[in-house]
């Protein structure tokens, strides 16, 4: 299946599509991408047609952080039905999940908590973040000839900049023990993408205090036109269609 030169492998995960989406929608809107693993091919979560480039993809929320786990299986279930959804949310989860529609399909998902410290999340980004370098180093994204990303999402529970701050100092850390690295990060938050080349990552001067990165030295513009060039720690704010 195709949309506007998204190919949908059989083995896509719902958030791996929505990262899919996000990347053509801000970067690859020329580059037909293709969702889904094929790990005899050692090809990543997300690849472009040609096996230029690829994504892998990690979701760093988990089911101790919310219960997405289980609304993201009911929308595979029911092939993103929004009706369907919402009624399962408002009985298992009532008033705590926002969900939007399009066409009759589920836009988004959003937490209708307050915000919440995310400092103890870091242990989890750093045992995700090793895993996929372990996969990296081990050839299993072989297939792709020219660059290999890390895509994250951290798109369902309040988050800021923050977080995205936090995963590249938890990423700054753990190359050191790799030969191999990603050429880039994208950070997919709900309404944002961030982009950190980690060629350039021995930049960003954390500043930590009680074990909380408090700076960090990301700059950039807001985007809501066609990107071209992109700069360095580029923030690109997502618009509504």
């Amino acid at each position: 299946m195709i949309i506007r030169n998204l190919i949908i492998n059989p083995t896509a995960k719902q958030p791996e599509i929505y990262a899919a989406k996000v990347l053509k929608y801000c970067i690859f809107s020329d580059t037909v991408l293709v969702v889904g693993d094929q790990t005899e091919l050692k090809l990543p979560d997300i690849y472009s047609e040609d096996l230029s480039i690829g994504f892998e993809v990690v979701q760093m929320e988990k089911d101790e952080d919310l219960d997405t786990k289980y609304i993201w299986e009911e929308i595979e279930r029911n092939n993103g039905n929004f009706a369907l959804t919402k009624k399962f949310c408002d009985e298992k989860f009532p008033d705590k999940y926002i969900l939007g529609e399009h066409d009759g399909k589920v836009r988004y998902l959003r937490t209708n908590g307050k915000s919440h410290s995310i400092d103890w999340m870091k242990p989890i980004y750093d045992r995700e973040i090793n895993k996929k370098l372990i996969k990296l180093n081990n050839d299993n994204y072989s297939g792709i000839t020219n660059e290999i990303n890390l895509c994250i999402s951290i798109v369902h529970r309040a988050k800021t900049l923050y977080d995205a701050e936090l995963i590249a100092y938890s990423y700054k850390q753990a190359v050191k023990n790799y030969e191999k690295t990603f050429k880039k990060l994208y950070i997919i938050e709900s309404d944002k993408i961030f982009i950190i080349h980690t060629d350039k990552i021995e930049n960003i001067k954390p500043i930590i205090w009680q074990n909380c990165i408090c700076d960090f030295e990301i700059t950039g513009k807001d985007y809501i036109e066609e990107i071209k060039d992109i700069p360095y720690g580029t923030i690109i704010r997502l618009q509504t269609e």
